[in-house]
């Protein structure tokens, strides 16, 4: 089960809030992280561009693609990125 964590208890520390971030991170590589200061609006705001971002054609999705900058951030490629079964 991913894990649901209450964001004010990542703020102050709480041991079971990152026992839950790690295992989220590690184990599952995802999490759900509520109780934050993060608006409905701005989140269909962001939903809405990621949207657009990737209907966009690869010619332009290539200016931000992490193969070419370097970087571990932005835009893979279909099949550019390899994942061990194991």
């Amino acid at each position: 089960m991913i894990p649901k964590i209450d964001f004010v208890k990542i703020v102050l520390r709480d041991k079971d809030a990152m026992d839950q971030l790690r295992l989220g991170i590690q184990e599952h590589g995802f999490l759900i992280v509520s109780n934050t200061d993060i608006s409905p609006d701005t989140m269909r705001t962001v939903l809405k561009s990621y949207s657009e971002f990737f209907h966009l054609p690869d010619a332009d999705k290539q200016r931000v693609n992490m193969a070419q900058t370097g970087s571990n951030r932005g835009w893979g490629a279909s099949r550019s990125e390899q994942v061990d079964p194991e």
